[in-house]
């Protein structure tokens, strides 16, 4: 199977009983849509890994496109070994039965992800140096992925690792595309609450979406809250311009999925009003970074 990222890629033949024993699931981390994600040690190098499993049936069309995308987008990274991308360690076939194949990745494994790693920090929550810390790693991981042509087109706290020692991590590319200025990308991506205007307008995008979702998480690492919780497009939209201010009408895209007279006028409050956290530089970079004052995409970095 071709995947559009100068990789083929086919469903594994049947396992090895080496590939079945090296990996000791140890816990259950969580399911996705296709399948359970664990905790495993790894027999031969006594290290943990998390394994994501994913079914398959036999006779279908094969591996679930997000599936194949995430694996052959890792493996195109492969040799660079950035330190803030999570590492795709192996690919196996681990159990076929007549009815389904169970392919396994394994990754390497960090303890915990951006959420729980703000839901487990004493009040008043992350020290200011300790945000700063993990925003500059998170954009370099950004810089780097953009530098690539790859867009992540859904970056949230769960899909953003920390480990013990504080090393920042972005993982679960199954969204993730290769990009270019002629190519048109799917409109629905990114979780609700961490998606950008363009994308919520179902406008043409590129890069700058990974960005409103970084603005986002930064603002969210002070408040331990997501920055703006809709409930639908419409809705988030709403929360979003009572934020940064209804965009005048010539900065309004064409042939979008809402008009601008659908939401009320507002002008734009100022980020320490909903962040009073933030220094001069985290107002600075917050600025920046996306959510407050630009609906236009370029305008980001």
């Amino acid at each position: 199977m071709d995947v559009g990222f100068g990789v083929s890629l086919r469903v594994p033949a049947p396992p090895r009983m080496a590939q079945e024993v090296q990996y000791e699931p140890v816990a259950e981390l969580g399911v996705g849509a296709h399948g359970a994600v664990f905790k495993a040690r790894d027999r031969l190098s006594g290290r943990f890994v998390a394994l994501k499993n994913v079914r398959v049936p036999t006779g279908g069309a094969g591996l679930p496109p997000s599936t194949v995308r995430e694996v052959a987008l890792l493996r195109r990274l492969e040799h660079l070994e950035h330190p803030n991308i999570v590492r795709l360690m192996d690919v196996c076939a681990s159990a076929r039965t007549p009815h389904e194949a169970k392919v396994t990745l394994v990754f390497e494994h960090v303890e915990q992800d951006l959420k729980t790693f703000l839901e487990k920090a004493p009040a008043p929550g992350l020290p200011p140096d300790t945000i700063k810390d993990l925003m500059r790693q998170f954009l370099r991981a950004l810089d780097f992925l953009h530098a690539q042509r790859i867009v992540h087109r859904d970056l949230k706290p769960q899909n953003v690792l920390v480990t013990s020692a504080g090393q920042l991590k972005v993982a679960d590319f199954g969204l993730a595309r290769i990009y270019s200025c002629h190519m048109a990308l799917t409109p629905v991506v990114v979780t609700l609450w961490y998606r950008a205007p363009e994308v919520l307008l179902r406008a043409a995008y590129a890069s700058p979406v990974d960005m409103w979702s970084v603005g986002c998480i930064f603002a969210e690492m002070f408040r331990r809250k997501p920055l703006f919780c809709g409930t639908s497009e419409a809705d988030q939209l709403g929360k979003i311009f009572e934020l940064i201010g209804l965009p005048h009408e010539d900065e309004w895209p064409q042939d979008v999925a809402l008009p601008r007279d659908a939401f009320a006028p507002c002008a734009p409050r100022e980020p320490r009003g909903e962040v009073p956290e933030l220094g001069d530089s985290g107002e600075q970079l917050l600025l920046l970074v996306s959510v407050w004052g630009v609906l236009d995409p370029p305008s980001r970095p």
